[in-house]
């Protein structure tokens, strides 16, 4: 009968946990998108390339994702450079009532 020591099944335990963390805890692939993005419409422009904007998103969320993207403007900015600049100029994106 093999005797195992304490130091093996500590070795034996961390190798199963790291294999564990990496099945379970998967990083994300992060896409950098190429362009110069100055701006509000700069950012928002970089929203709808990093496809953000794909589905449908409440005003709220696309708010924060400016802001998680380092674009700190005012709600009323935001909502003006959305409505005029890309619903009613450039007809990129749509806007849904309720």
């Amino acid at each position: 009968m093999i005797e195992i020591t304490t130091e093996q099944e500590l070795q034996e335990l961390k190798e199963r946990l790291i294999k564990l963390e990496d099945a379970v805890f998967t990083k994300k692939h992060v896409q950098t998108v190429e362009g110069t993005f100055k701006g509000l419409n700069g950012g928002i422009d970089l929203l709808i390339k990093n496809g953000f904007l794909d589905k449908p998103k409440k005003f709220g969320a696309i708010f924060q994702e400016l802001k998680r993207e380092n674009y700190h403007y005012g709600k009323g900015a935001v909502a003006k450079a959305l409505s005029v600049h890309f619903v009613n100029k450039m007809k990129i994106l749509t806007r849904y009532g309720k």
